[in-house]
C-alpha cells in the first residue's frame, strides 16, 4: 500500500452514470457512483461480474462505445474529462491516465513486436525518433521484469507466456509515466505465483513514481494486500465505501459480508464450508425500486417493506470516519447474526 495523500485527490468522480441505448430501450449500467484517489494511493473497486466495475473504469478513460450515455463529473487535477473532444481526450489517455486491461492477448496486436507496440505508445505523446522510442521501450520492458529485454523486444505477443504478456501491457501503460493507472482485473487467468509477481510489480511502480492506482477486482485476497480504500459495487451502485480495514473488519453491508464469507481466510476460525450468496445478480435496469440486493439478502425480514420500496443511499457509519454503507439495516450484519 502506498504513501499517504499529500496533495489531495488527483482523480475525482462524482455522480457517474452510464446508460446504454439498445434496441430494447435504455439500459442503466452505472447509477451515480462517487470515488476519488490520491497520488501514491490504491483504490480497489470490487463486486461480482456485471456490477459495473469495468464500465465505470472505461467511462473514466472515455473508452465506451458510441451507444453509451455518460453523465457526471470525471475530474483529473480539477479538469473535467467527461465530454472532452476525442482529440483532447487522446492527449490525456495513455499519458496522464492509463489502463491495464485484463486480457493481455487481446490488448496486444499480434502483427507487431511487443517492443514496437510499447515504443509507439511512447511516440504517440512524445516527439522523438524511432531510435529513442525503441530505447525507452526496452527500458520499460526491463523495468517490468522481461528477461533479456533488448532481444525480447523483437518478439511477438504469442511468443510470451500469459504472465509475460501482462508485463508487456503494464510496460505499455507505464511508458509515459501516467499519474493515474487503472488496472482492470490485471491478474485474471494467471496462476497464483504470477498473480503475486504482477501485484508486486504494480506496488513497486507506485513506490517509484507515486502513481495513483485504481484496481478493479473480484479477488478480495488481492484487495486485502494492496488497497488503501475500497468501493464495493452491486448492480451499478455503491453498496459500501471505506478503508480496507473497514471492509474486512467492519463490513456494514450484507453484500460485503457475503463476499467476505465466500473467501477463504486464515485470520478467523475455519468454517466447515464457505458461505455463498443465494441467487444471482440482477440484470441491469431490472430493479427500479427498493434495495437492489433485497432479493438475495438474508436480513430483509428485519427491516420489512422499506427494503422493497425505498432505495438506500450511502450513509456514514457513526464513529467510523468516512466509512459508508447503502443499507436500511442500521447495524452491522454480523452483530445481528
Amino acid at each position: 500500500m502506498a504513501e499517504p495523500n499529500l496533495n489531495g485527490p488527483i482523480l475525482e468522480v462524482h455522480d457517474l452514470k452510464v446508460t446504454f441505448r439498445t434496441e430494447n430501450g435504455s439500459v442503466p449500467a452505472v447509477d451515480g457512483i462517487d470515488f476519488a484517489v490520491a497520488p501514491g494511493q490504491t483504490l480497489a473497486i470490487v463486486g461480482e461480474s456485471g456490477s459495473g466495475k469495468s464500465v465505470s473504469s472505461s467511462a473514466v478513460m472515455g473508452l465506451l462505445p458510441s451507444n453509451a450515455d455518460v453523465t457526471g463529473e470525471v475530474l483529473l487535477d480539477g479538469r473535467e474529462l467527461n465530454g472532452l473532444p476525442n482529440d483532447e481526450l487522446r492527449k490525456i489517455r495513455g499519458n496522464d491516465i492509463a489502463m491495464v486491461f485484463q486480457d493481455a492477448l487481446s490488448a496486444l496486436n499480434p502483427y507487431y513486436s511487443v517492443g514496437w507496440q510499447v515504443a509507439e505508445a511512447y511516440r504517440l505523446h512524445h516527439d522523438v525518433s524511432k531510435k529513442v522510442a525503441r530505447s525507452r521501450a526496452v527500458e520499460m520492458l526491463d523495468k517490468v521484469g522481461i528477461p533479456d529485454a533488448a532481444r525480447r523486444a523483437d518478439s511477438y505477443p504469442h511468443e510470451f507466456s500469459g504472465g509475460m504478456r501482462q508485463r508487456v501491457v503494464i510496460a505499455m501503460a507505464l511508458v509515459n509515466d501516467p499519474r493515474v493507472l487503472i488496472a482492470d482485473e490485471p491478474t485474471t487467468a494467471l496462476d497464483v505465483t504470477v498473480q503475486a509477481q504482477i501485484m508486486r510489480l504494480l506496488d513497486d511502480v507506485q513506490d517509484e513514481f507515486g502513481t495513483a492506482l485504481i484496481l478493479i477486482s473480484h479477488d478480495l485476497g488481492v484487495v486485502a494486500e494492496v488497497a488503501d480504500d475500497v468501493l464495493v459495487m452491486y448492480a451499478g451502485r455503491a453498496a459500501e465505501r471505506g478503508t480496507v480495514r473497514d471492509l474486512f473488519f467492519r463490513a456494514a453491508h450484507p453484500y460485503s459480508l457475503g463476499l467476505l464469507g465466500a473467501m477463504p481466510r486464515v485470520d478467523v476460525p475455519p468454517k466447515p464450508r464457505l458461505t455463498t450468496i443465494p441467487g444471482t445478480p440482477p440484470t441491469p435496469g431490472s430493479i427500479t425500486t427498493g434495495c437492489p440486493f433485497q432479493p438475495r439478502c438474508a436480513y430483509t425480514h428485519l427491516v420489512g417493506e422499506r427494503c422493497i420500496t425505498e432505495r438506500p443511499e450511502l450513509t456514514p457509519r457513526p464513529g467510523e470516519g468516512d466509512h459508508e454503507a447503502a443499507c436500511h439495516l442500521g447495524r452491522r450484519p454480523e452483530v445481528i447474526l
